[in-house]
């Protein structure tokens, strides 16, 4: 309630002698020593930007303060050179010098005391897949909007995590050394306000990796970044932006896009987007399914072919505060058949978080059941008849078959679904289905 807003407010704070005088002198504060507990309970509190010991010649010391004795002064001097670890950031000033000296040496320490810039690693230090900053504690629970769980296990641990670093157990966790891939924080440098945090996510494809820009004060979040150094990264990019810039003023009112806030050839900063992770996520409530199907319709053409994101999936949307986004839009394009995104959902879901269940989603197709009020609808929304989705999904099947990666389990369990729902919907005839469109990326692998 006293130090946090002065903080935020640009200000500096000044503790004197603060928690760790307990390690070095317990008599002070009539308690017995207890060093262990002590230092257990001090890795909780707020790392201290520098530690200025007060310290010089034990003898001048203990003639200025007549209550301790030169051995006690010798002591306590030992003990807190002792401290001095990269934790407690601790510099001594020699104070047998001129009192001038004394102080522009304390006010050079103040101004130059370094951020606490150290990460943790996880989940593991020898593999890490996301690099979260120590500090602030709030800064820890903005990062990990990097990740968006869609599984009850990944529910778990997201929110486990979000409450180990909203008390500030990150700082237990960090370790001075440990920092996300050199190449990405030079590439983020030019566009890091001061005293800024950075949290990193590698992604599953080499080059490429997402980002978060933090406040170093606050930890809010200030942008969303994407980078890529591989050879196909900047035209993946690019081609996110201009669909950004395409399709995103179609979208009707209650879906949004991120906003772009900066491109460059390696990079995309976006707004960042604070996701509330969903209890169902494999469910689309049916009035997002009536905004996709207007979405279609807004760009559609005289033949019916209209645009579509190309992966709508459960986890690329997002449901906010503010409202539900849809993001990743990569792979958007302008001539989809109806139904494409609806479709994709659903089967994306089925495959690959189990619901909903194959007999519903074969009742969906129809417009029937629980499921099949997504499907009418997406078509009220789009202006069409619920039958087209009967005759359009065995074409979407087919195109999404040719274009899984069986690399992958995700992909394999994509794929295995397909055939299994094709051979349900035509009897074994997988082949048979509509005209042939440009395929619908799947990206299994992005899921995240």
């Amino acid at each position: 309630m006293r130090v946090r807003p002065r903080l935020l407010s640009g200000g500096d704070v000044i503790v004197e002698r603060g928690w760790w005088d307990l390690a070095v002198d317990p008599r002070r504060y009539r308690l017995q020593p207890a060093p262990r507990l002590v230092d257990l309970l001090g890795r909780l509190l707020p790392r201290p930007d520098v530690t200025i010991v007060l310290g010089g010649d034990a003898a001048t010391i203990a003639g200025r303060k007549a209550e301790l004795s030169i051995e006690e002064t010798e002591r306590q001097l030992t003990m807190w050179r002792g401290l001095s670890t990269s934790r407690l950031r601790a510099r001594e000033v020699d104070t047998s010098r001129p009192l001038d000296t004394v102080l522009a040496s304390v006010r050079r320490l103040v101004v130059s005391a370094p951020d606490d810039s150290r990460w943790v690693l996880l989940p593991t230090t020898t593999e890490p897949r996301w690099y979260f900053p120590a500090t602030p504690a709030r800064a820890g629970v903005s990062a990990l909007q990097l990740y968006h769980p869609v599984t009850p296990a990944g529910r778990i641990g997201w929110e486990a995590a979000r409450g180990v670093a909203a008390l500030g157990g990150f700082r237990l966790l960090a370790r001075d050394g440990w920092r996300p891939p050199d190449e990405v924080v030079e590439l983020l440098r030019p566009h890091l306000p001061s005293s800024a945090r950075v949290a990193v996510a590698r992604g599953r494809l080499p080059g490429r990796n997402n980002a978060m820009i933090l406040d170093g004060r606050t930890g809010a979040a200030l942008a969303f970044v994407k980078t890529a150094l591989d050879a196909e990264g900047p035209a993946t990019l690019a081609a996110e932006v201009e669909a950004s810039e395409v399709f995103a003023p179609l979208l009707p009112v209650g879906l949004r896009a991120p906003c772009v806030l900066h491109h460059e050839a390696n990079l995309v900063l976006f707004e960042p987007v604070a996701a509330h992770p969903r209890r169902r996520p494999w469910w689309l409530p049916p009035e997002l399914a009536y905004l996709l199907g207007q979405f279609h319709r807004a760009g559609a053409r005289p033949d019916g072919l209209g645009p579509a994101h190309g992966d709508f999936a459960p986890w690329n949307l997002v449901r906010t505060s503010t409202g539900w986004f849809v993001v990743d839009w990569s792979d958007a394009y302008s001539d989809a058949v109806p139904f494409e995104d609806v479709f994709h959902f659903l089967v994306q879901a089925h495959a690959l978080l189990g619901r909903p269940g194959r007999q519903e989603l074969l009742a969906a197709f129809r417009g029937r059941g629980r499921s099949g009020a997504i499907v009418l609808q997406y078509a009220e929304g789009a202006g069409l008849d619920v039958g087209e989705a009967r005759r359009l999904i065995p074409g979407y099947l087919q195109r999404t078959l040719e274009s899984i990666d069986r690399g992958t389990p995700d992909g394999r369990r994509g794929h295995r679904a397909r055939e299994a729902l094709l051979v349900a919907l035509e009897g074994g005839a997988a082949s048979r289905g509509t005209a042939e469109t440009r395929p619908v990326g799947s990206h299994e692998d992005d899921r995240r």
